[in-house]
């Protein structure tokens, strides 16, 4: 993240101010490599057709498990959980070890 904001950004005051959006969430310091994708990851998101806006799911994370299974059991997917699988069929899903 040093480096983007030293490429773009002569002031050190400006700089310093952006350089913990390189390194939210991470255990990392803006020296280090990569940290930019970090700032790159949290600028793209898009909400409500505004650029670099990001919300939390309601009902958290694990409801995003639950939608997306809502929406495969209504166009037909059949949800089997504790079952072994025997092996994956690219384009098709899985087959069970039991058949």
């Amino acid at each position: 993240m040093a480096e983007y904001v030293a490429r773009f950004i002569s002031d050190e005051r400006l700089q310093c101010a952006l350089l913990g959006q390189g390194v939210i969430g991470t255990n990392a310091s803006p020296l280090t490599a990569g940290t930019a994708s970090v700032h790159f990851h949290h600028s793209s998101g898009r909400m409500f057709g505004n650029a670099g806006m990001w919300g939390y799911v309601k009902g958290g994370m694990g409801r995003v498990s639950h939608i997306l299974a809502e929406i495969a059991e209504l166009v037909g997917v059949c949800i089997v959980t504790g079952a072994a699988v025997g092996r994956i069929v690219p384009g098709t899903g899985v087959e069970l070890e039991a058949g």
